[in-house]
């Protein structure tokens, strides 16, 4: 660490997850693109140029530096031009420059008529009204040698010659196979080739010349010619992979029996006979009412069978397994569906909308907590470990959105040992315009020069007269778990006041605190942060907060501190949308915009201090930034002034932090004033409890008011003396925010006119417990109002 000399470094750099209290290790020990000796490289989380379709991108392949792309498109564009501009005719079927995206010449014109027997959503609604065009393609693959590419799908022509459902093209000149022609009577959905055949399976129940064949046939790669290889499956097969000695093809799709024998979602079959063969582990959960998982793609390497699965409510995760006994190497049970994989560099890479990873080693929670925002996040493409018995999580983020069709992002993927390319519907990577197709390579191919995302504004607060304390979050950077975090004051970015490193994920923020005591009393400084990663990508700064450094403390602000609130908003910002907290708490309000600062304090004697004026709506109100759990035991110590007929709530806790016209779904723990100016304090351990002032409080004077609960039951002081107390000692459990100014009150007793107060306030502060009637009374005697 550096620090500049004067200054008092509190920062410890925990790590601090979001939605725990674990920390992630000190050092770099997750692959990412710098990793530690010993531990994986990952790709970078960059999307390097590459054309787009103008569709669904369904099937990859790669044959040398040629990326062979097949799905629902009809047209291609170059990279960062939007829908409808500079497109290039391609029907269902492209090609790219692997190492530039470029396009290539590869063209073909794939098609099927158009019909009114199908409402399959998957299929393009047709020129004339009531009518779709099946003509997808579904599957590429190529042969071992590289000579032959093999597709499949819905189409029934190419470039206007009969192909059902499957074609061949050579890849020296890119020509349509006039040899390799066997018409299939149904949607090809998976191929699986070796040096002789080429196997297939889909929804087809025949196959020309009107025979039998459910849902697999296999065909001769030098004729085209209908194979006697004819096992069965009762429903679509989806994914299809050849052991690594050509022995037997290992079958995914959505079946519950393979040649009549149950086994549900993963099964083998010999590749000569077509017999079922040992396939000892069932991971995919069998049909149970509506909620069902099938496998929807298989890659292997040399001695092991990864499968993806896409579960309605049930496995949404990736297994690994012997492709020769169908033994479990390991199972990761993510939620969310996984639609496509591949391999690179000994780790296994994913296309889902996985939303959790929580029982996963390196795995993420179900949605942010805490200062992030509360909404589900999807991850669509992760990393992880391929070899061993387990698997982890790996630090590599990037993500598309979901897209236009089924909202899955990514569909396909194929690799090599350098370069990842992904297709799918999606139509953003990283945030930015880009549809149907992206690739991703090494730092070595091409370096890594993505940002870590800017960090959130720092919270400074000051109530030590010549110190200010800067607590700060770190961020995230989609490649790089370690990054290096600098704390800057008034802009001075050659000197930063403070360097940190961290380690943190997506999920799992660090969190610093730095108290600054090279700073005068009175003066005013900014303060802001940013974060660097192993390659030097700084992130932009994050907004700069301005601070005031405290001046002398009078009496009451000093008895407020020493009895160490939980937080502590003065009120006397003269502009900003933060209330600081002057308290270690670190729990700022923000300000709505029916807050008037400026007005003359409540304690006269406090140096420089101030309050505030609500002005009686939904936006005159302070909320919390944090949320924690809503406290047993706990005391609330404010001043109020008011002249209001129509009540309104002074303080409370709930479950809203909108200072823009929202309230919260759940709400007690507060004190507000009915219509005859009367206070109640009000908590909700099952059912509305109050406890009721008998005298009234508007009458436009300066009063101190205290709530408290715990072992004493309900108190309610105003001036310093208790006016109302019941025996009740619980509130509702939830987790909430503090705020001031209003929120609802709908289903409490006496609810006023107004849920929102119209008055001045001054000096809040929380206590995680309960103040003894000496301490109100002592903090009240300290102030001259």
């Amino acid at each position: 660490m550096a620090r500049r000399k004067g200054a008092l470094v509190l920062a410890l750099a925990l790590t601090l997850p979001l939605s725990a209290t674990a920390g992630l290790p000190a050092g770099p020990a997750a692959a990412d693109t710098a990793p530690a000796a010993g531990v994986p490289e990952t790709l970078t989380a960059d999307p390097q140029p590459t054309w787009q379709t103008n569709g669904v991108v369904w099937a990859t392949e790669i044959v040398g530096d040629v990326v062979y792309v097949g799905g629902s498109f009809t047209a291609v564009r170059p990279p960062g031009a939007a829908p409808g501009a500079q497109e290039v005719p391609r029907r269902n079927l492209a090609a790219f420059d692997k190492r530039t995206g470029a396009l290539l010449p590869f063209a073909h014109d794939v098609r099927a008529p158009e019909s009114t027997a199908t409402t399959d959503i998957t299929c393009q609604p047709g020129t004339a009204p009531g009518t779709r065009t099946c003509d997808t393609v579904y599957e590429i693959q190529a042969s071992p040698d590289g000579s032959r590419l093999y597709v499949g799908g819905d189409f029934a022509t190419v470039d206007g010659k009969p192909r059902d459902k499957v074609a061949a093209f050579l890849t020296a000149t890119g020509a349509l196979d006039t040899v390799f022609k066997p018409p299939v009577y149904g949607r090809v959905r998976a191929i699986a080739v070796t040096d002789s055949t080429v196997y297939v399976g889909g929804h087809f129940t025949s196959v020309w010349p009107s025979t039998p064949r459910q849902r697999l046939a296999a065909y001769a790669r030098s004729t085209g010619a209908l194979l006697p290889w004819a096992p069965t499956a009762d429903r679509p097969v989806l994914a299809m992979a050849m052991a690594p000695d050509g022995s037997r093809v290992v079958l995914g799709g959505q079946f519950d029996r393979v040649n009549g024998v149950d086994i549900h979602g993963l099964a083998a079959v010999d590749a000569t006979t077509g017999e079922s063969t040992r396939w000892d582990s069932r991971p995919i959960p069998k049909v149970s009412d509506t909620r069902y998982s099938y496998v929807t793609d298989l890659v292997v390497d040399e001695d092991t069978v990864y499968a993806s699965s896409n579960g309605e409510g049930t496995f949404d995760g990736r297994v690994a397994a012997d492709p020769y006994t169908g033994q479990l190497r390991w199972v990761d049970s993510c939620l969310g569906a996984t639609w496509s994989l591949a391999l690179v560099r000994g780790l296994l890479y994913s296309g889902s909308h996985a939303h959790n990873c929580s029982s996963t080693p390196g795995g993420f929670p179900e949605a942010y907590n805490g200062i992030l925002p509360e909404n589900q996040r999807y991850y669509r493409l992760l990393a992880q470990d391929a070899r061993g018995g387990t698997t982890e999580i790996r630090h590599w983020f990037p993500t598309t959105n979901g897209g236009i069709q089924g909202k899955l992002g990514p569909r396909t993927m194929a690799s090599d040992a350098d370069h990842l390319w992904v297709g799918g519907e999606f139509t953003t990577v990283n945030g930015v315009a880009q549809q149907g197709l992206t690739r991703f390579t090494f730092h070595g191919v091409s370096p890594d020069v993505g940002r870590p995302r800017t960090p959130a504004a720092v919270r400074a607060s000051t109530s030590v007269p010549g110190q200010v304390v800067v607590h700060a979050f770190g961020t995230e950077d989609l490649d790089n778990e370690q990054l290096v975090y600098e704390l800057i004051r008034d802009h001075d970015t050659a000197r930063p006041l403070q360097r940190w490193e961290a380690g943190s994920r997506p999920w799992a923020y660090p969190q610093f605190t730095y108290v600054d005591t090279d700073v005068a009393p009175g003066s005013t400084h900014t303060y802001d942060l940013r974060a660097t990663d192993p390659w030097g990508n700084r992130s932009y700064r994050s907004w700069e907060v301005r601070a005031t450094v405290a001046s002398e403390r009078g009496a009451y602000a000093r008895n407020v501190l020493g009895a160490v609130p939980g937080a502590y908003w003065r009120l006397s910002e003269a502009s900003g949308s933060t209330a600081a907290d002057a308290s270690t708490g670190g729990v700022p309000g923000a300000y709505g915009s029916g807050v008037a600062r400026g007005v003359a304090s409540a304690v006269a004697s406090e140096p420089g201090d101030g309050a505030a004026s609500f002005d009686g709506t939904s936006r005159g109100v302070v909320r919390a930034t944090r949320k924690m759990a809503g406290p047993q035991h706990f005391s609330l110590e404010l001043w109020f002034r008011t002249t209001t007929t129509r009540g309104g709530k002074l303080v409370g806790f709930g479950t809203s932090a909108s200072t823009t016209g929202g309230t919260s779904g759940s709400y007690d723990r507060h004190v507000y004033m009915n219509g005859a100016g009367q206070l109640l304090f009000g908590a909700y351990p099952g059912s509305a409890v109050v406890v009721k002032s008998p005298g009234s409080y508007r009458d436009g004077a300066w009063h101190h008011l205290a709530a408290t609960m715990g072992a004493g039951g309900m108190r309610l002081y105003v001036d310093g003396q208790q006016v109302a107390a019941g025996p009740s000692r619980a509130a509702q459990p939830y987790e909430g925010y503090w705020g001031l100014g209003g929120d609802s009150l709908g289903g409490w007793p006496e609810r006023p006119a107004s849920d929102f107060f119209a008055g001045q306030l001054d000096d809040f502060s929380y206590y995680p417990f309960e103040l003894t009637p000496e301490e109100v009374a002592a903090h009240r005697a300290s102030a001259t109002p």
